[in-house]
């Protein structure tokens, strides 16, 4: 939930650009600059020392009196303390003009005022893992004895600098680097366009007077401008290069290393071998047995990496390893992170269409006017994370048993078996054990470690690729398709019933203060978009 968080914060940017110029409450920042300052600023303080006051009396009492119950209040703490920093972000920039304030010091310059207005909440997010670091210690130092019983290896204690730097390139640059780049490099060809289209009008050859034609030919069909369809296609090239090569930067971002040759890579390289999964390779991150996980990343097989941690190598069985390289995958072999992506973006488009729809027919007027574009935004946007939790979590549950139908078929059984979901389920339990994390605990993403070994004991006898989790995942491909095909239907239906109006003409202006609207009446318009996949 922590990568959804810190994606939303970078965009709220954004979001400001969608409303009027001028905020409902420029009137009274105008008479109490001051005061608007301590109200965008002065919340985060407040986060800051509230996040500071939970770390210390947790400490406190686990130090004086072994309160195992002080963890999970100060868990619960901290993670309403670093949700809290949205809606006071959205606030300090929406309400308060703290972006606006930023931009009058530092100017307009591409995704530097955006940084700048973002480090308030971004110091939030990093005091509470450094705040978080003394529990976290504690709790795997409680630990020791347990995984001494179960003869597991005791892994060196990291440094207090070494955990909480590791845990901001996995909470927080894991998600800001490639939101960052999509969003400047957005921005910067918005920036070019809008030059060339002032250039064009101005100094090219209309020379400030457009055609006649301009005020009568149908908006659709003014929209089709080279101009504007070409930024578009830059934009969005841009954002696949971007993606494309986000494996190579997170191999330096998580201090990774090539598993070295030997039976397991051996073993690892043939399982995607047999599901016809290329990878470049197995990455071996070294957390200095701070995490237990693991991962696969990159969509395209020349640059597809399965990463596993250095605790989850030295501290669990092979069969377990196996498990969880298998689970990753799966994510590839069934294509879940392309369809995650395209739910998302399906479930954008069919509800933005459907509630634009809806307000036009209730007489509510255009929804780009005045600050009814940002409410839709928030509106789908929250609508469309409850169905990407929704379906991330069906997903993780075929990954899951996908897992288990590999190792059961060790067997040459045709169905689930029980050693099979056992292999898979006591990895689950190893990595809740071991990362200190409690699996009744339930997540946005992937739901609960309980709930998900109560799963794999009911696939057991199902026919491999035919049970329950597999039908889960197809009805998920089987919305997202439908959603897709409604909402670009409601899209076209809806461009095509717009009254004819020539402000459409000039192409889309990027969301930069300093861009007056053309003259040939073009308005302003949010960046190209992005996916988290």
């Amino acid at each position: 939930m922590t990568h959804i968080l810190v994606i939303a914060l970078m965009v709220v940017a954004s979001v400001r650009e969608l409303g009027p110029e001028r905020l409902p409450t420029a009137q009274w920042i105008g008479e109490h600059p001051w005061g608007a300052l301590g109200a965008a600023l002065g919340p985060f303080v407040a986060l800051l020392l509230l996040q500071g006051l939970a770390a210390f009396v947790c400490v406190r009492r686990m130090d004086r009196r072994g309160d195992a119950g002080a963890i999970g209040a100060f868990e619960k703490t901290s993670a309403r303390v670093r949700m809290a920093t949205l809606p006071v972000h959205a606030s300090a920039v929406l309400l308060f003009g703290w972006l606006d304030a930023v931009r009058a010091v530092v100017g307009d310059i591409v995704l530097i005022d955006e940084l700048v207005a973002a480090l308030p909440a971004a110091a939030v997010l990093l005091a509470s893992w450094a705040a978080a670091e003394p529990v976290e210690r504690r709790v795997r130092e409680a630990l020791l004895i347990r995984r001494l019983d179960e003869g597991l290896s005791i892994p060196p204690m990291p440094r207090a600098w070494v955990w909480w730097w590791g845990t901001v390139k996995q909470q927080l640059l894991f998600a800001a680097i490639p939101v960052l780049l999509i969003l400047g490099w957005s921005e910067a060809v918005g920036v070019v366009r809008d030059g060339l289209w002032e250039e064009m009008l101005t100094r090219g050859p209309w020379e400030g007077h457009p055609p006649a034609w301009a005020g009568h030919a149908p908006s659709w069909l003014l929209e089709r401008n080279l101009l504007a369809y070409g930024s578009a296609g830059l934009q969005l090239g841009g954002v696949v290069v971007l993606l494309a090569m986000l494996p190579i930067a997170l191999r330096y971002l998580w201090d990774t290393t090539p598993l070295g040759p030997g039976p397991a890579r051996d073993a690892l390289l043939g399982l995607c071998a047999r599901y016809a999964v290329r990878v470049r390779g197995i990455l071996v991150w070294r957390t200095h047995g701070a995490m237990v996980n693991g991962a696969v990343v990159g969509f395209l097989p020349r640059l597809r990496y399965i990463v596993l941690t250095d605790t989850l190598l030295e501290s669990l069985p092979f069969e377990q390893v196996e498990a969880v390289a298998a689970h990753e995958v799966a994510h590839v072999r069934h294509r879940h992170i392309p369809w995650l992506a395209g739910s998302m973006v399906a479930s954008g488009v069919f509800l933005g269409s459907a509630l634009s729809v809806l307000m036009r027919a209730a007489g509510m007027g255009p929804v780009t006017e005045g600050w009814a574009p940002v409410g839709l935004l928030v509106v789908v946007f929250v609508a469309s994370l409850l169905l990407f939790g929704w379906a991330s979590r069906r997903f993780e549950w075929q990954a899951d048993v996908f897992a288990a139908q590999h190792l059961s078929a060790h067997d040459g059984a045709g169905q689930v078996s029980e050693r099979g979901a056992a292999a898979m389920s006591g990895a689950l339990r190893a990595v809740a054990m071991i990362n200190g994390f409690p699996p009744e605990r339930f997540t946005f993403r992937h739901g609960s470690i309980d709930g998900r070994r109560a799963k794999l004991r009911q696939a057991v006898g199902e026919p491999i690729g035919k049970g329950r989790a597999d039908r889960a995942a197809r009805m998920v491909k089987l919305v997202a398709l439908v959603m897709a095909v409604a909402g670009l239907g409601l899209a076209v239906a809806e461009t095509m019933a717009e009254p004819q109006d020539a402000t459409a003409m000039a192409p889309a202006a990027s969301p930069r203060r300093h861009a007056e609207p053309s003259p040939g009446g073009a308005g302003r318009a949010p960046a190209l978009g992005f996916s988290h996949g």
